[in-house]
């Protein structure tokens, strides 16, 4: 992968990589009795920086390198152990302070007050919504000058009050899923815009003080439970729209504020 991850690099500090998230964070390959590991993480103003966690242990961890003329730091090593679920963090060290920050390309996150990110294998979640697909190529993109070729009636839903158990617990993505499509059909919406669902330190925020953009919220399960809300109402002819926030800037400790000890 030497080759295309120079290019990967090249392109990130060239601010063109539109795929970073393939690049940066923690990946995986599976050989025929091991699994190698590899970590990246953007932070130019640090010293150095570890890799902790369940694996290494939570206090010093093993180091990262400094990948030549770059602000990635970079930790790859094979193990016979099978690290999925497993919990880290990067301990940043800068001249101003050391902090424990979660994973800002993570896939998965533990959130809350903790934001510990979480290894997860590659997904085999099986898609099947191409009948959608087929229909929003022909029906939904703007192929028809400056207006959309057939009209949109978006239902706006956060996923933390939409509804709720009796005993006040959180819908889970694939409860809501058949919830979330039956409304929406019987009330003729033709898409549903979700409040953020990036993994967020505080409720009472509905989403828009986002620490993790790659990661769906734990709050209501997994990546997968995810997907399958979106499979779910794609299957139902309904389309999903996902509000993405670049504001609202959290200064929780396990997110980007400061990240490498300097203002992002």
């Amino acid at each position: 992968m030497g080759k295309i991850a120079d290019e990967a690099r090249f392109l990130f500090h060239q601010g063109t990589n539109t795929r970073a998230y393939e690049y940066l964070g923690c990946h995986v390959k599976r050989g025929a009795a091991t699994f190698t590991y590899t970590f990246r993480v953007w932070a130019p103003s640090a010293t150095s920086v570890f890799v902790v966690g369940d694996f290494f242990g939570w206090e010093e961890g093993r180091p990262m390198s400094r990948l030549p003329e770059s602000g990635i730091w970079e930790l790859s090593f094979r193990t016979a152990r099978d690290l999925s679920g497993g919990k880290y963090k990067y301990r940043i060290e800068s001249p101003r302070r050391v902090s424990l920050k979660g994973d800002p390309y993570a896939v998965y996150s533990e959130g809350g007050a903790s934001g510990a990110s979480v290894i997860l294998p590659p997904s085999d979640f099986v898609w099947e919504d191409e009948a959608w697909l087929r229909h929003r190529r022909r029906a939904v993109s703007p192929n028809a000058g400056h207006y959309l070729p057939s009209p949109m009636n978006i239902y706006e839903v956060h996923l933390g009050s939409f509804r709720r158990h009796e005993d006040g617990s959180y819908f889970t993505y694939r409860e809501a899923a058949d919830a979330i499509a039956s409304y929406a059909k019987e009330m003729g919406y033709t898409h549903v815009e979700l409040l953020p669902i990036m993994e967020h330190p505080y409720d009472g925020s509905w989403g828009y003080q986002v620490c993790g953009f790659f990661a769906p919220t734990s709050r209501f399960g997994t990546p997968d439970d995810f997907r399958d809300l979106v499979d779910e109402l794609h299957r139902a002819g309904i389309g999903v729209i996902l509000d993405w926030v670049g504001a609202h800037f959290p200064k929780d400790g396990w997110g980007l504020f400061e990240f490498d000890g300097q203002a992002l």
